[in-house]
C-alpha cells in the first residue's frame, strides 16, 4: 500500500526521507500497478526524470524550475505576469505544489493518469507547458482579481474546473499549443546557475568582511584594554605616555581602516545591485518588445489566413457555377444531336 512504498523509499533515500507530497505521486502509481512496481517507477521518476531535486532539503531543482517558469510566464502571458508582479503574487505561492505533485493534488484521477503518461514520454519540462496552459485558460478572470483573490483562485478556486468537465485530452491539447524552446530553458538554467553562484560569492565576501570586522573589533578592544591597563599602571608607577600615544594611534588607524572598508563594501554592493536591476529591466523590456512583435506577426498571419479562406470560398462558388453551365451545355448538345438524327 501507500505506507509501504513511502516507508521503503524513505529507507532507500534517507536524504529525502518521508515527504508528504510524495503521496500524491505514489497514489496514482498504486492504482495501476503492485507495490513493488510502484516503488521502482518512483525511483525512476526521482533519479532519472529529476523529481528528486524537488524534495531535497535545498530544493535546488524546484527553485530552478520556478525561475524558468517565471521567465516563461513573462514571455507567454506578459499581461498576466505583470499583473501578478504588481499584486505581489510569486510562483512559490502556487506553482511549487503543482510541480512537486505533478498536478495530482488538483486534477481528477483520469487527468492525472493522462498527465503522468505525458511526463513519462517527455520529462518534467512538460509541467511548465501545462502550468502556462492552465493559466492561459483563466487569464481573463485572473486579471480582474487582486492578491487574496488570485491566491484563492489558484490554490482552492475553480482554476481546473474546466478541465474536470472537458475531454480527457483537452489539457494535453492546450499544453501542446504552448511553445517553450528547449534552448531557452537551457539558457535560463545557465542564468540561474550563474546568478546562484554570484549570490554565493557575494555572501562569502560579505561573510569574510564580517569576520574581518569582528577581528578588527577584537583587536580594538584588546588595544583599548591594553591602553586602560597602561593608564592604570601609569597612575601607580608613572604612565608611559609614548606607549599610550602609540596605542591610541593604532586604535585610531584601525577604526579608520574599518570605516573605509565598510564604506567600500557598501559602494561595491550598491553598484552590483544597480547593475543587476539594470540588467533585469533590460531583459524585461526586451521580452515585452518581443511579445509585441510576435502579437503583431500573429495578427498578420491570422488576417492572411482569413483572406485565403475567403478566396477559397469564391473559387469554390465559381467552380460550382462552371459545373452547372457545363451540364446545361452538355444537355443542349445531346438534344441537338438527337434532333439531327
Amino acid at each position: 500500500g501507500l505506507f509501504n512504498v513511502l516507508r521503503a523509499y524513505a529507507l532507500f533515500d534517507p536524504e529525502v526521507g518521508y515527504c508528504q507530497g510524495l503521496s500524491f505521486v505514489v497514489g496514482p502509481l498504486l492504482l495501476n500497478m503492485p507495490d513493488e512496481e510502484a516503488f521502482c517507477v518512483l525511483v525512476k521518476l526521482m533519479y532519472t526524470y529529476g523529481l528528486r531535486g524537488h524534495f531535497l532539503p535545498s530544493m535546488d531543482d524546484l527553485q530552478l524550475r520556478l525561475y524558468q517558469f517565471e521567465h516563461v510566464l513573462a514571455d507567454a502571458l506578459p499581461w498576466l505576469s505583470r499583473h501578478f508582479q504588481e499584486q505581489g503574487v510569486l510562483p512559490t505561492m502556487y506553482v511549487s505544489q503543482w510541480l512537486m505533485t505533478m498536478f495530482a493534488y488538483r486534477l481528477p484521477i483520469e487527468l492525472t493518469f493522462r498527465l503522468f503518461d505525458v511526463v513519462f514520454a517527455e520529462g518534467l519540462d512538460c509541467l511548465l507547458r501545462v502550468a502556462i496552459a492552465v493559466l492561459k485558460r483563466s487569464q481573463t478572470r485572473l486579471l480582474t482579481l487582486e492578491f487574496e483573490g488570485i491566491l484563492q483562485y489558484l490554490n482552492d478556486g475553480p482554476l481546473f474546473a474546466f478541465y474536470s468537465h472537458a475531454a480527457p485530452d483537452m489539457l494535453v491539447h492546450d499544453s501542446n499549443q504552448v511553445s517553450i524552446n528547449a534552448r531557452a530553458l537551457q539558457k535560463l538554467r545557465r542564468q540561474y546557475i550563474d546568478d546562484a553562484q554570484r549570490k554565493l560569492e557575494e555572501e562569502d565576501e560579505a561573510s569574510a568582511m564580517r569576520a574581518e570586522n569582528e577581528q578588527l573589533k577584537t583587536e580594538c578592544a584588546q588595544l583599548q584594554n591594553a591602553l586602560q591597563s597602561g593608564e592604570k599602571q601609569g597612575e601607580k608607577q608613572g604612565a608611559d605616555r609614548e606607549e599610550r600615544a602609540r596605542l591610541a594611534r593604532q586604535i585610531e588607524d584601525l577604526e579608520k581602516q574599518l570605516q573605509n572598508e565598510r564604506r567600500e563594501a557598501e559602494v561595491r554592493l550598491r553598484d552590483e545591485r544597480r547593475e543587476a536591476e539594470t540588467r533585469i529591466k533590460a531583459d524585461m523590456d526586451q521580452l515585452a518588445q518581443k511579445n509585441v512583435q510576435l502579437t503583431i506577426k500573429n495578427q498578420q498571419l491570422e488576417d492572411g489566413l482569413q483572406d485565403m479562406e475567403e478566396a477559397l470560398v469564391q473559387i469554390k462558388m465559381l467552380y460550382a457555377e462552371s459545373e452547372d453551365q457545363r451540364e446545361v451545355m452538355t444537355k443542349r448538345f445531346e438534344d441537338l444531336r438527337k434532333a439531327l438524327k
